[in-house]
């Protein structure tokens, strides 16, 4: 267990006027090297008189801790601190109280060296990333200058006084985090039969497969799409690709309008079967599932003068009626109900190496 006096060797702060009605700073605690490092918003009442966080008898590190019960961590093998140091009392936290104790948190990292930094809530995130949106990017992992950081919602914003739904939020994000650590070698992509229909061979491949799949076969789509703005300041449509799976372990990418690589800039003979292909998937007689499917259509629609027919089900739809908690329910998070999380981080990576070795190309 690290001792504060490791890291702080001076008690008294006196940088913002946090400090007036606090009793004292309240520095870390924890092991170095720890299973995680968990960065909280700012000390309590319990915590001011403690002087330590996330105090296991105060409201939010009483919940922290039962999570981390639940999902078989030890409190002791996490480092607990926050972005603030005092007791903000009726205090509002500003820019400048973070800015006045993020040197202090700057330090601890250095010192304490996470693998993972679990940032909970808005006030850890603008101090460590710097910019809000909670709701948007917990549970996704965000690495930064080589550091691995895994934002949350605050414990606090789940007390039965507030949102109390919000704790089995809480408590699966860092249930695939624990996950994730636990299984650190092991990719979410291992094993998968991915196969991308880059060449005419493949399309004929992969058409040859569908024609030969029953018609009571579910199949599951996705596009990828994106808006670019031309010279002209007119914001253009493209679907980057389109992915099918029928199996749990594969399923195959169709790229159209996908720039990394550039797929078919010398060969428009495959772009043109490719988009031939899609049209044709759009009439076939299969029990089909897409990710917001309503949305899919305007593309379907727009880019390849077609609807999609025979429509079974919508995943973003299911998922709103089974947990309606708000911003839940894109891929990347529903994925970890399928043991698939964190795949985007990975695809981010490839796709980095690849369109910087295009770039240099």
């Amino acid at each position: 267990m690290i001792r504060p006096e490791k890291i702080h060797p001076v008690f008294d702060c006196t940088d913002c006027e946090l400090h007036k009605n606090a009793k004292q700073p309240v520095w870390g605690r924890g092991p170095k090297r720890p299973f995680f490092m968990l960065v909280g918003e700012g000390p309590g009442p319990m915590e001011d008189s403690a002087g330590y966080p996330f105090h296991p008898k105060a409201p939010a590190g009483e919940l922290i801790k039962d999570i981390l019960d639940e999902l078989g961590v030890p409190r002791k093998d996490i480092y607990l601190t926050n972005a603030t140091r005092c007791f903000k009392d009726k205090d509002k936290i500003t820019v400048e109280h973070i800015k006045a104790c993020k040197k202090y948190l700057l330090e601890e990292i250095r010192y304490v060296k996470p693998e993972w930094i679990v940032i909970a809530g808005n006030e850890a995130l603008k101090a460590l990333l710097g910019h809000e949106g909670i709701t948007k990017d917990r549970g996704r992992v965000i690495i930064k200058d080589g550091q691995k950081y895994f934002p949350i919602i605050h414990p606090a914003a789940a007390l039965p006084f507030r949102t109390p739904e919000y704790r089995k939020v809480i408590k699966e994000d860092l249930r695939h985090l624990v996950g994730r650590i636990k299984n650190k070698n092991v990719s979410v992509l291992d094993s998968l039969d991915c196969k991308i229909a880059d060449d005419r061979a493949k399309l004929h491949i992969l058409i040859d497969e569908l024609k030969n799949l029953p018609e009571d076969t579910v199949i599951c789509s996705d596009f990828e799409t994106s808006n670019v703005l031309t010279p002209f300041h007119n914001i253009v449509p493209v679907v980057s690709g389109m992915s099918l799976a029928w199996g749990p372990d594969g399923g195959w990418y169709i790229p159209t309008d996908h720039k990394n690589p550039s797929v078919w800039d010398k060969n428009p003979e495959g772009y043109e079967l490719a988009k031939k292909i899609i049209r044709k998937y759009a009439y076939m007689k299969f029990r089909k599932i897409g990710q917001n499917i309503k949305y899919e259509q305007h593309w379907m629609r727009g880019m390849f003068g077609v609807r999609i027919k025979y429509v079974w089900g919508d995943t973003m739809m299911l998922s709103h009626l089974l947990n309606p908690v708000r911003g839940i329910h894109g891929l990347d998070k529903l994925a970890w109900f399928v043991k698939m999380g964190g795949y985007e981080q990975e695809l981010e990576e490839w796709f980095a190496q690849n369109l910087a070795k295009e770039d240099n190309s």
